[in-house]
């Protein structure tokens, strides 16, 4: 993990909680830096460049190395000490790296993405999408569907994928099985999706929580629910507090079902917080998305599995 992850645990254990304790790699270390840019492009005017530079010259000023290193982050100049909380106390190792390591060629980064995805544990993924009627509003499914093409784009041949949509009612589509097999018929039932009828998110995820967790503990996978909805849940018989009792009841082990939800448009605005509650009690991960980001956001959750 980067240093600025685990001096932001250590901060944040409670007192007498033991704490991580960084052990840098003898090989060397890489830096993740973060550089200031002003764009080249045609729309960045001589007004707009200029009030970059004067915003650079400003963190220049404001950012000192204590202010940098309450986030975490060592001074730009490596001859520099860095100061606290960067310190033994916390977890770091002020003294290190002795090694920095150059950043890799594009093709060994490609070749380390590669062998990535092949070599990990593989994945149980179920996608959840919203098809009611609202999802026709701004080409919202259209634009969802783009979104789960990417995903589908990011999913390794290992992995077992299945897709259910929902509106008032649920519909199974593809059973969640091996991703060599399901591939070509997601992508079929993905491209003939149609939006209409009501929203019933609670039960969706009640349903697809318990359809990744009968296939979870056959083998060490990664289990995982993927929903999408774009509104209030207005049909379902499931509440609230029943679905997320239901995700907290799960043992934090290998079999554990994680559920990442999208709150996909304004229209979700109302729902956004359920759905951050019920990725907080799964263990997984809320983001709110809208026709223009959604394909993002899909690769990001992709990056999960």
């Amino acid at each position: 993990m980067e240093e600025v992850t685990l001096l932001k645990f250590n901060r944040e254990r409670g007192s007498g909680l033991p704490k991580l304790v960084a052990i840098y790699p003898k090989e060397g270390t890489f830096f993740s830096d973060s550089p200031f840019i002003v764009l080249d492009a045609d729309w960045v005017t001589p007004e707009l460049r200029e009030g970059a530079l004067a915003f650079q010259r400003f963190l220049a000023k404001e950012i000192t190395l204590e202010v940098a290193a309450r986030g975490g982050f060592r001074p730009a100049d490596l001859e520099t000490k860095p100061v606290a909380p960067i310190t033994v106390e916390n977890g770091a190792d002020p003294a290190q790296p002795e090694r920095e390591l150059e950043l890799p060629e594009s093709r060994v980064l490609a070749l380390l993405k590669r062998t990535w995805r092949e070599d990990r544990k593989p994945a149980n993924v179920l996608l959840v999408l919203d098809t009611s009627g609202s999802m026709n509003d701004a080409s919202r499914l259209e634009s969802a569907k783009q979104g789960l093409d990417v995903f589908l784009s990011q999913v390794a041949p290992q992995d077992r994928v299945g897709l259910t949509t929902f509106s008032d009612v649920i519909t199974p589509l593809v059973a969640v099985g091996p991703f060599r097999e399901n591939k070509t018929k997601l992508e079929q039932k993905v491209s003939s999706l149609i939006a209409e009828g009501g929203t019933a998110f609670y039960d969706a995820t009640s349903n697809g929580y318990r359809t990744v967790r009968d296939l979870a503990g056959r083998d060490d996978r990664i289990n995982a629910v993927v929903l999408l909805t774009d509104g209030n849940d207005t049909d379902s018989k499931n509440t609230l507090n029943s679905v997320v009792q239901e995700l907290e009841g799960q043992d934090d082990s290998s079999t554990q079902v994680r559920v990442f939800t999208i709150a996909y448009s304004v229209g979700a605005a109302g729902a956004r917080k359920a759905l951050e509650e019920i990725a907080a009690a799964s263990g997984g991960n809320s983001y709110p998305g809208n026709t223009e980001t959604i394909e993002s956001v899909y690769r990001s959750i992709s990056s999960f599995f």
